[in-house]
């Protein structure tokens, strides 16, 4: 009898330890889950950048006057980018480059602060936030000029809000390749 109730007695204690197993096991296999989400996110990134040099690079070699489309798709998920920049933080911010953005002061001047950071390298493309991408691993500035071939933008800086998809117009001007929302 005694051994039945030593029995009884530790038939909750296992009980309760594999539940504790379980949990333990569901958290890591949700954490696997946002990493390989994540991970994806990352290629995603890349291949956006990719894309877009190449895309310049062939509206370059195209027609002088030819106009190419480029889209592109961005997640919104473990990155929470905002907007994609595109801008020459040497040469000064044009006047109301902000307007159809829907962004108040306070926020375009944290997009000139996060740009300016960058005035004496060759980057001029960028994300907002910089922050965004902190846990993706994926730089969160780049140069779309690589390759050497020289752009132009509408206005400096030229910035898209993120919705997913992102297209910009790409115009061969003959010398250099006019990137316009």
């Amino acid at each position: 009898m005694k051994k039945k109730a030593q029995h009884m007695m530790g038939l909750p204690f296992v009980f309760i330890i594999s539940l504790i197993i379980m949990a333990v096991i569901v958290i890591f296999a949700v954490m696997a889950i946002k990493n390989f989400t994540c991970r994806q996110e990352q290629i995603t990134i890349n291949l956006f950048v990719s894309d877009l040099r190449k895309s310049v690079e062939e509206a370059f070699y195209n027609a002088k006057g030819s106009q190419t489309i480029f889209e592109g798709t961005l997640p919104k998920g473990c990155s929470k980018i905002e907007f994609v920049c595109l801008g020459f933080p040497e040469e000064g911010f044009d006047r109301g480059w902000q307007q159809g953005l829907g962004i108040d002061d306070n926020k375009a001047d944290d997009i000139e602060k996060e740009i300016s950071f960058y005035k004496d390298t060759n980057y001029n493309f960028f994300f907002y936030p910089q922050k965004s991408l902190g846990t993706t691993g994926v730089s969160s500035v780049h140069n779309i000029n690589s390759t050497g071939i020289p752009i132009s933008l509408e206005k400096n800086p030229t910035c898209l809000s993120n919705k997913g998809k992102i297209e910009l117009f790409l115009v061969n001007q003959g010398k250099n390749v006019l990137i316009k929302k």
